[in-house]
């Protein structure tokens, strides 16, 4: 899985592991991936603190 972080220190970077502080956004109104290019899927992740949940 990739990721698109959102906020934070690593704000609008795609990487493969999730790192600790982001953690993967809840289905809502855009659904819980989106795909970039033609055949990259990403998941959001966003910024909940140095310390995580």
């Amino acid at each position: 899985m990739v990721f698109l972080l959102m906020g934070g220190p690593r704000d609008g970077q795609l990487v493969d592991d999730l790192p600790r502080g982001y953690a993967v956004r809840s289905s809502g109104s855009r659904g819980p991936a989106m795909t970039l290019f033609d055949d990259l899927v990403v998941e959001e992740a966003v910024w909940q603190g140095p310390w995580g949940l």
